[in-house]
């Protein structure tokens, strides 16, 4: 069904200097050369120079379809981040890329591993192989890789809220929600899949109806098999099945996270708190969205997090006493010492008085819980700190 490449054709050195010259996008000649050289000794001439064009004409283009940059500043204010610091979702970890990318990786070597143990034809540029049914479930996994990845990061932007996919009713849940849908994040999965499957259909070397193909089948013999190979339709269909299975392996993923993964809603935005790789930090609930959690969370470092609440009224509250302060955070020094404006004192719930500017000096354990939340709703909403 598709070409193979001889061993010899793929020295890993050419293969890696291929990624490094397409890595560096500014390097457009050396990128050009390179993948001339492996494609010259991969494909005959007129399918390499074919390809080449393609890449050629389409470098500006494929460097800017990079939907994980689409409205990034727009996302960024979707969620918040749990360090604090500007946007939301963090880098991705390994832990996250080798999710994505193990069974790809396992069939890939399968398939490597088959490749010269297999018979084939000298006289054919493509053959029919039994292997290459890996080679289907090495594009579908990429094709549900690319649906998650334009469903997650477009399907953000919806103006509709999300659906919960593990929820009875289907109840809309905030931006970011694992296990939340969109018509617009489904829509941008389905292209996602398809865009990996008509890749695929454009550059693997398909066989095509052939007699001589029919007679290199797995029955040795021609009858039944004039028709032996991909023509039009088989590559439609081939097309139409890896972007279905790509699609749905996008929904399965969202059910999956919906069912599986916290995610922690911050009671006075509405927002999902995002941290570190993607992860939900956690103090307390299970992790599910069939209860609404309060966004209690603890950063590593609380610092960044006070610095952005700066002019916003927060809610301290001390770790004895029962004393609370709330006014407007005016600033954070380097040892967290706070400094509000406009404060009033609460003790055992009951103000006690307004206090005007003060300075809290911060030493180990003295206060506890910081809120961004203003008037009442500061009360429902403690981000715990620990200093």
């Amino acid at each position: 069904m598709f070409d193979a490449v001889e061993p010899a054709k793929r020295e890993p050195s050419t293969y890696e200097a291929m990624v490094r010259a397409f890595m560096t996008v500014e390097d457009r000649d050396s990128a050009m050369k390179v993948v001339n050289e492996a494609l010259s000794r991969s494909y005959p001439a007129a399918v390499a120079n074919k390809i080449l064009e393609l890449t050629t004409s389409n470098w500006t283009t494929v460097k800017q379809i990079r939907v994980v940059q689409v409205k990034h500043e727009v996302k960024a204010r979707l969620t918040h981040s749990s360090s604090g610091a500007p946007g939301g979702e963090g880098p991705r970890t390994h832990t996250q890329v080798l999710a994505n990318s193990v069974v790809a990786s396992v069939l890939i070597l399968l398939h490597a591993y088959k490749l010269p143990r297999e018979r084939k034809s000298q006289g054919e540029q493509c053959w029919p192989r039994g292997s290459d049914v890996l080679v289907v479930g090495i594009v579908a996994n990429y094709a549900a890789v690319a649906a998650d990845t334009f469903s997650s990061e477009l399907g953000i932007l919806s103006s509709s809220p999300p659906r919960l996919l593990t929820s009875p009713t289907l109840r809309r849940v905030p931006p970011g929600t694992n296990g939340g849908v969109t018509a617009t994040g489904l829509a941008a999965g389905l292209l996602g899949s398809f865009l990996i499957a008509a890749t695929s259909v454009l550059l693997l070397p398909f066989c095509g109806p052939s007699p001589r193909l029919a007679r290199l089948s797995f029955t040795g013999t021609a009858s039944g098999y004039d028709n032996a190979g991909w023509d039009l339709q088989s590559k439609l269909s081939f097309v139409l099945g890896v972007t279905a299975l790509g699609f749905c392996g996008s929904v399965l993923d969202s059910l999956l996270g919906g069912l599986l993964q916290a995610s922690v809603t911050d009671t006075r935005t509405g927002r999902i708190i995002e941290g570190d790789g993607g992860k939900k930090v956690l103090v307390s609930g299970a992790g599910s969205m069939h209860q609404k959690q309060v966004a209690k969370f603890v950063p590593l470092n609380p610092r960044p997090m006070l610095q952005s609440l700066v002019n916003e009224d927060v809610l301290i509250r001390l770790k004895w006493g029962n004393t609370e302060y709330k006014g407007r955070l005016v600033s954070v020094d380097s040892y967290m010492n706070i400094q509000l404006a406009s404060t009033l004192e609460f003790i055992d719930g009951k103000e006690t008085g307004a206090l005007g500017q003060v300075l809290i000096r911060c030493v180990r354990n003295t206060f506890g819980f910081l809120s961004a939340a203003a008037a009442a709703a500061a009360v429902r909403t403690r981000l715990k700190a620990e200093v």
